[in-house]
């Protein structure tokens, strides 16, 4: 697989790296050896053999991929449900933001304000038709199945 960042700069715990690869979206796979860790792009599925090179070891996530369409709902987020967002490198892009939600298996409603947040919604949100907040800069999708 393709290199999504190397953190060898100090001795890093497995709990660390581990998160450094849930922060980076796209991660799927990390090897980590001796407080060394580089974060990977392959998706590793069940019944693969696993791979130890010189002590190296490789942990990953369970790949399923399923593709996501989105339908635009229009102004405002959701007032209810929401459980993850504010990090700016989700929402440089509609496509970013998607990609998140589609990663997350309880994301059902994303509200994107470009540049600045990407928040996720659970089923919490209902139906999500009410959007009283955020009517100027945030616009509101609903994920659904393809």
């Amino acid at each position: 697989g393709q290199s999504m960042g190397d953190h060898t700069e100090r001795y890093y715990s497995l709990s660390e790296c581990k998160a450094f690869c849930d922060d980076v979206l796209g991660c799927n796979s990390f090897a980590y050896f001796r407080g060394d860790c580089h974060l990977k792009d392959r998706c590793v599925h069940k019944g693969e053999p696993a791979q130890q090179k010189n002590g190296w070891r490789t942990y990953f996530k369970t790949c399923t991929p399923q593709a996501f369409a989105y339908e635009r709902l229009g102004p405002g987020y959701c007032s209810h449900g929401y459980y993850a967002g504010g990090n700016p490198r989700d929402a440089v892009s509609l496509a970013r933001c998607q990609a998140r939600c589609s990663s997350e298996p309880r994301c059902e409603f994303i509200a994107l304000r470009l540049g600045d947040t990407c928040s996720r919604y659970s089923s919490k949100a209902g139906d999500c038709k009410t959007r009283p907040m955020g009517q100027q800069d945030h616009v509101a999708y609903r994920r659904i199945a393809r």
